[in-house]
């Protein structure tokens, strides 16, 4: 598991189930931190090892998205702001991409590859409507050489049509219903986070 606040929290796993050797190879994900600390936690025992220094994470770019979260109900597509920063000089360029994008879209950035920074490209997905219903996950995945920094956002697709909400209760047409304190309850209908 991987710290970025010195040890205070690990929320972030880095690999599960790895073979007790005493080594393994991980991706770092694109947290940039000068107080990472990493722990080793046994899967099957309550043994454990943390790192006993804080390091730090680096890269020569960062990625900031314009928006983190959309609501999607009859919408066919999106456009998303990817906003990329210098931290260090280098001549290579960022490849932007899609990580396991779902099946039926297509996306598109204005700008891609990056050569200069700071730039700005904007992401476009279309194919929206091929979305399940509910939240969606999208990660923007920036690569320089052997740098890859992710930025997630998410899509709520809403359904959009008409549907009959199934009641649990009261019944339908129950009698002797009492006229204070009723609890209802229904039937979950995937793309609606209202009722």
């Amino acid at each position: 598991y991987l710290s970025a606040d010195g040890g205070a929290t690990y929320p972030t796993l880095l690999a599960e189930n790895v073979q007790n050797t005493g080594s393994s190879d991980i991706i770092v994900p694109g947290i940039l931190t000068v107080r990472a600390k990493v722990m080793v936690r046994a899967a099957d025992n309550i043994f454990f090892d943390v790192s006993n220094v804080n390091f730090k994470i680096v890269s020569s770019f960062n990625i900031a998205l314009s928006q983190a979260n959309f609501d999607i109900c009859d919408e066919n597509s999106l456009q998303n702001t990817i906003e990329l920063g210098k931290v260090q000089d280098s001549s290579v360029p960022i490849i932007l991409s899609l990580n396991n994008p779902p099946l039926g879209l297509t996306y598109d950035y204005t700008i891609n590859p990056i050569n200069i920074l700071p730039e700005t490209s904007e992401l476009t997905i279309n194919g929206l409507q091929s979305l399940d219903k509910g939240w969606n996950n999208f990660q923007v995945k920036a690569e320089r050489g052997t740098e890859r920094l992710i930025a997630n956002f998410n899509v709520f697709m809403g359904y959009f049509g008409n549907n009959t909400i199934s009641n649990i209760q009261p019944a339908k047409n129950e009698f002797n219903v009492p006229s204070e304190n009723v609890i209802f309850s229904w039937e979950e209908l995937k793309g609606i986070k209202d009722y």
